[in-house]
């Protein structure tokens, strides 16, 4: 992998944080700033992604700094996260279902408002919450990888919300066959929540015993409460699946006051 031709004035080129389809995504320090900052390459005048993350502006969406034309493509400044709650979990296990809870409400709020905008994301899964700069009630996690995102209803051009993009696992029904909406995303909100609690992918969430498993798994009060909010957010009509917005107040009602460590 080349390393970016960065404006030696203003960043320093640490390493190398990762790659995956025609992007890579480095370590920087701001030089004015002398902040670290995460720059992610992609090809020449690629700024989608750039552009529809900046006008989400939300707490819980990774922030996008600046843009940068490069010799070699087009970088986008933004917030340095620690890595991936994938990876977490990977490496310490399955989160409590409260902890869970609390994540996905902070993610749902940040798909509510990309929502309100028109926006929907179309790849909401663990690899794109990202864990940020912890503070007094655990690390923050924030959304990401708004590449794929696509705009909805009157905003959209017609094609453009039926092709078939995303992460297979993680997708709705109606998304595998290239009709992504704003319910898609909540669907992949709750197989990223079941993940989150079991470590395993539980396949389709409205199938009776996967549910069925999945219950079997967790604390019998807090699965119970769990299972009966999957059951809504996974199922197999989109028309029959809360909106962001009421996903997000059910689940900080499970929360409660638990802290992610």
């Amino acid at each position: 992998m080349n390393e970016p031709r960065l404006p030696r004035e203003r960043y320093q080129l640490l390493g190398l944080l990762g790659t995956g389809g025609m992007a890579s995504v480095w370590r920087v320090l701001d030089v004015r700033l002398n902040v670290e900052r995460a720059v992610k390459v992609l090809p020449q005048g690629v700024l989608h992604e750039a552009q529809l993350a900046a006008r989400l502006a939300h707490p819980h969406v990774i922030s996008i700094h600046d843009v940068l034309d490069l010799p070699d493509g087009t970088g986008v400044v933004m917030e340095l996260a620690q890595g991936s709650l994938e990876d977490r979990v990977v490496t310490d296990g399955p989160l409590p279902v409260r902890a869970a809870a609390r994540v996905m409400a902070d993610v749902c709020d940040a798909l509510d408002a990309a929502h309100a905008l028109g926006i929907v994301h179309r790849d909401v899964k663990p690899a794109n919450l990202l864990v940020c700069e912890s503070g007094a009630g655990g690390p923050r996690v924030k959304l990401a990888d708004f590449g794929i995102a696509g705009l909805l209803e009157a905003d959209a051009p017609a094609e453009s919300t039926r092709a078939l993009l995303g992460s297979l696992p993680y997708m709705a029904p109606e998304q595998r066959r290239g009709e992504a909406g704003a319910a898609s995303d909540v669907y992949g909100a709750a197989v990223t929540l079941a993940w989150l609690v079991t470590g395993a992918l539980p396949g389709d969430l409205y199938v009776d015993e996967v549910r069925s498993g999945l219950r079997a798994r967790l604390d019998a009060e807090d699965g119970d409460a769990l299972v009966a909010l999957l059951a809504r957010a996974g199922a197999h009509d989109p028309a029959a699946r809360p909106d962001a917005a009421t996903l997000r107040d059910a689940l900080r009602e499970l929360a409660g006051d638990a802290v992610v460590r």
